[in-house]
């Protein structure tokens, strides 16, 4: 990917409704300071001003401030088509959309159906190219896969978790490693048959050798966590065989951390 200029966020990027394969991402807002206006506006407050009336005030105090929308002549990666102001307001309907789903599902105490699962994940790649909140959404969706035994669905978002991770962190993190962890977990449970459909997937050994390499540089070669990496990444590996005795000894070598570490891989931030 190519490198991001300063004003533009790496987290917050949208498929471009052009061409659909390069990416648009949106600039960092950055309010305009008055602070005598600000104090005036306080000051109201203070002086008891009905809160019926605070809406107003603050919808005063926004306009003000006169900022552009974060996408407004942002643009694409690939064609660099800049975007209309019909287009950017149609991507941040988009956004608020997705806000809207994310916040449905960490309301949910039984999984959606997997045609409601089907639906926002085609949502999501037809609109968000490297997004926060897509990644949000994946993180969510991996755990209703679970809940549900569909493992090559959860295998898929944890990659695109990983992706998601590795674009928009690149420098070393122990929670990248984790996230890669909880990866080659979820690919090493996949049976036969799963994992011939999800061919795509990546090796689970290279997958524990790459987040033991990140923990050996950020903890030693004697953590807990780069050990059992170490062990698991040397364990045999057939995508052909089924749920074999070897598969189960990369999965219980590799979970030698615990469910604490597949937990912390979705917390984030990606840092110790």
């Amino acid at each position: 990917m190519r490198a991001l200029h300063q004003h533009e966020r790496s987290s917050r990027g949208f498929v471009c409704p052009q061409c659909s394969s390069g990416i648009v991402f949106a600039r960092p807002t950055v309010r305009k300071q008055d602070p005598q206006r600000d104090d005036q506006v306080i000051l109201q407050l203070l002086a008891g001003t009905p809160h019926q009336e605070w809406d107003d005030l603050r919808s005063q105090l926004r306009a003000a401030d006169n900022k552009p929308s974060p996408l407004t002549d942002a643009a694409c990666t690939a064609c660099r088509h800049s975007l209309t102001t019909d287009e950017a307001n149609e991507i941040m309907a988009h956004e608020k959309k997705l806000k809207r789903i994310v916040r449905g599902f960490a309301k949910r105490r039984e999984p959606p159906t997997v045609e409601d699962l089907e639906a926002t994940r085609s949502y999501i790649d037809m609109h968000f190219a490297q997004h926060a909140l897509a990644y949000t959404a994946w993180d969510q969706l991996a755990g209703f896969y679970a809940t549900l035994g569909r493992n090559a669905d959860r295998a898929e978002m944890l990659a695109l978790m990983c992706a998601f991770s590795e674009s928009v962190f690149p420098d070393l993190s122990a929670g990248h490693g984790r996230l890669l962890q909880a990866y080659g977990d979820a690919v090493s449970r996949l049976d036969a048959s799963e994992r011939e459909a999800a061919c795509h997937l990546r090796n689970p050994l290279d997958l524990y050798g790459e987040a033991r390499d990140i923990f050996i540089l950020l903890l030693g070669e004697d953590s807990e966590e780069a050990y059992a990496l170490s062990r698991a990444s040397r364990q045999p590996w057939s995508s052909d065989s089924g749920r074999s005795r070897d598969r189960q000894e990369i999965h219980s070598c590799a979970q030698v951390h615990g469910a604490r570490a597949t937990r912390k891989a979705y917390s984030g931030p990606y840092s110790l």
